[in-house]
């Protein structure tokens, strides 16, 4: 902890405030200077899951289910509950019967359209790969998004199925249903999803509920990061204003140092979350495997992988 290296000694002093403890706007206006607890004040912070029996298959832990109409409840699901649920969507229904095809489908007008509805409708309107392999969900996949395990963004196509892994949002994008899994402290997030879910839900045109679900989560990222830029943003300020004061401490070097870290993991973050959306982008093959519902009613133009 930076504030016991702080005062490991009691004979340490801090420059023009000759006390033996950092000065009070350290520990007051900045909280703490330890990179545990100023990371308390952002929301991509809060990264533990609510686990319950993490090691076991099924352990279960609370998660965030939105249905098509934008309704949202909270269950417990183990990740082999989710698996289950996947497996089950992927099942053609009895009576079910082949979409119409976008080459005949009507094209509303667009000019009372804003742009990101524009864009959703370009989307939708993509045509399908004639021999797309798709990939099962397997139970590794949605281990890769556990709370515990530290990995890189990503955004993973399987059948019927997309795994979102961004900060601290791990969802699992059905075409008829959102699983988000819950993080601690994770109110604010919660709030910024299902307000927007219950948005996009209750917009009206046709994009597909899949569509619909990738907005808000991404709506919802968006959100986070400008707000915990924000509040770096505030804390940077604040430090920088003071190390040009004639009241600067030399403690507080090392608040510096933490903000500075802080600064390069936060960039790090943005690089990494521009670089998997750069990536979907350029993919043709995967854009156009985002579209479940059309994916679904054409299972015999595409082969699958298991």
């Amino acid at each position: 902890m930076a504030k016991s290296r702080l005062v490991d000694t009691d004979m340490t002093k801090y420059g023009s405030c000759n006390t033996s403890e950092p000065p009070n706007w350290v520990f007051g206006q900045f909280g703490t200077p330890t990179k545990a607890l100023i990371e308390h004040d952002f929301c991509t912070s809060h990264e533990h899951g609510l686990l319950l029996g993490l090691d076991a298959l099924n352990s279960k832990r609370m998660v965030l289910k939105f249905d098509t109409s934008g309704k949202m409840e909270y269950v417990e699901m183990a990740r082999s509950d989710v698996l289950k649920v996947v497996q089950d969507a992927t099942r053609p229904d009895k009576d079910h019967r082949k979409a119409p095809s976008h080459r005949n489908a009507s094209v509303a007008p667009t000019s009372h359209m804003t742009s990101g509805q524009r864009l959703r409708r370009r989307a939708s309107f993509s045509q399908l790969p004639v021999n797309a392999e798709v990939q099962a969900l397997h139970m590794r996949d949605l281990r890769n998004l556990d709370d515990n395990m530290d990995n890189a963004t990503s955004i993973t196509i399987r059948r019927q199925v997309i795994l979102v892994h961004c900060g601290p949002l791990r969802c699992v994008v059905m075409r008829n249903a959102l699983l988000m899994f819950v993080p601690t402290g994770a109110d604010t997030l919660i709030q910024i999803l299902r307000d927007k879910v219950a948005q996009c839900c209750a917009e009206d045109d046709d994009i597909a509920f899949e569509f619909r679900a990738l907005e808000a989560i991404f709506y919802t990222l968006c959100k986070l990061l400008s707000g915990d830029c924000e509040k770096l943003v505030d804390k940077v300020s604040l430090a920088l204003t003071r190390l040009s004061s004639a009241s600067f401490a030399s403690g507080e070097l090392e608040t510096l140092t933490i903000l500075k870290n802080k600064v390069h993991e936060f960039e790090s973050q943005i690089l990494d979350t521009r670089r998997i959306l750069m990536e979907l982008l350029d993919n043709d093959q995967d854009m156009r495997l985002l579209y479940l519902s059309k994916v679904r009613s054409l299972p015999s133009r595409v082969s699958v992988r298991s």
